[in-house]
């Protein structure tokens, strides 16, 4: 049993030893790529500073190139005639700033006459209304049209009558009446 013990203990150790190396070669590799990335930082930041003033240098000439050529499209374009001086940009914004104005009183016009369009309809439509109904009522007294002619004629005889009675009562005298009663 002991013979099998020293076997077993022995390959366990053997294990361990395995186990122990490729720890350490993990680590070994794990150390070489961390060494590697350190020096590439440090041959980065050695030579930032020279980069990065290169490259401002170069961004500095390609803003001069950028503004030099846009001042010679503009020169062209003016003496080509189209583009207008400082004076006909001038007179431009005013004009600019006077169509913005009556834009904006066309705006108004247009929210006013909006409105009064729909208060206009809505008169419009109670007019019809009442209309139908004026229709309606004279259709509904047609036939009885004449008959109210008829009556509204008596009324005005009855009132000129009334009239002559007050007219001939107010001239009649007390002693006209004394002379047929004694």
């Amino acid at each position: 049993m002991q013979i099998f013990q020293t076997g077993h203990l022995q390959d366990e150790h053997q294990q361990l030893d395995q186990d122990l190396e490729e720890n350490q070669s993990e680590r070994n590799q794990k150390y070489r790529e961390l060494r590697r990335r350190e020096e590439n930082m440090d041959q980065f930041l050695s030579g930032f500073e020279s980069a990065m003033a290169q490259e401002l240098e170069r961004l500095s000439s390609q803003e001069a190139e950028v503004v030099r050529v846009a001042a010679a499209m503009s020169a062209d374009l003016e003496r080509a005639g189209h583009l207008p001086t400082a004076q006909g940009f001038s007179v431009m914004r005013d004009d600019l700033a006077f169509k913005e104005v009556e834009a904006e009183k066309s705006r108004n016009t247009l929210e006013g006459v909006t409105r009064e369009h729909a208060q206009l309809q809505a008169n419009l439509e109670k007019v019809s209304e009442d209309d139908l109904l004026v229709k309606t009522f004279f259709h509904s007294n047609a036939v009885y049209l004449p008959y109210n002619v008829k009556i509204c004629k008596q009324v005005k005889d009855l009132r000129n009558l009334r009239k002559q009675c007050n007219i001939s009562c107010s001239s009649f005298s007390w002693q006209s009446i004394q002379v047929f009663w004694p």
